[in-house]
């Protein structure tokens, strides 16, 4: 990564590449890249020989995304991630949902701030996660009704909700957490995540969550 002195092939890869059907390896750097809008990042394929292959460049007008911070392999052999920075509505840089072909072809599923206020949450630390119901369901770390994120599903339609808000119960500590960073899926279908805020003392919280929106606090 950089070798090239402009780093046209990608710096700072934040989270490990993932195997893709075809045996080689699907990745995201959080910058380098070519994109007008600055070191915004790329897509990459590595084969397991070696050999890097740009697949996008992210910031070609900053409404694609900015500073991509991991993918994930969806059922449909297609890859699914987030950017924290970026997308439709540039003034807030909030971020998009989107969806890359192992040949490249880009798809923005969802830009973060498409509702007043944000209220629809904005900057997702981590990728979605697929549900056993082939929706992706994910974490942004601010924004929502309340300011303190959100769980949002997205349907294969490409149908955006707000399945939680964080800091809905709101005693001025956020007792259920506060700034959810990611989720994963258990074993019978339901998501688990950490928020870094809220709760006793304001250190964060372990959660579970449905796919119809049912918060339970773990600890």
């Amino acid at each position: 990564v950089c070798s090239r002195t402009t780093c046209v092939n990608g710096a700072a890869p934040e989270t490990p590449p993932i195997l893709g059907t075809d045996g080689n390896l699907y990745g995201v750097t959080a910058g380098g890249g070519h994109g007008s809008c600055g070191t915004g990042g790329i897509v990459y394929k590595l084969t397991l020989a070696g050999k890097l292959t740009v697949l996008y460049n992210f910031s070609n007008t900053c409404t694609d995304g900015s500073n991509p911070n991991g993918i994930i392999l969806g059922s449909d052999g297609n890859f699914y991630g987030t950017t924290v920075y970026g997308g439709t509505n540039i003034d807030e840089s909030p971020g998009v949902i989107f969806k890359v072909s192992s040949t490249g072809a880009y798809t923005i599923l969802y830009s973060f701030c498409s509702q007043t206020n944000c209220t629809d949450g904005e900057k997702p630390f981590f990728p979605p996660v697929e549900g056993n119901d082939g929706n992706f369901y994910g974490a942004t770390n601010s924004g929502g009704t309340f300011g303190g994120g959100v769980i949002y599903k997205l349907t294969a339609a490409g149908k955006y909700s707000v399945i939680y808000n964080f800091c809905s119960l709101e005693n001025g500590a956020c007792p259920n957490g506060a700034y959810p960073y990611a989720i994963t899926k258990d074993a019978q279908g339901n998501f688990v995540g950490t928020a870094i805020g809220g709760a006793d003392g304001g250190y964060g919280v372990i959660f579970k969550i449905t796919p119809s929106g049912k918060y339970t606090l773990l600890h």
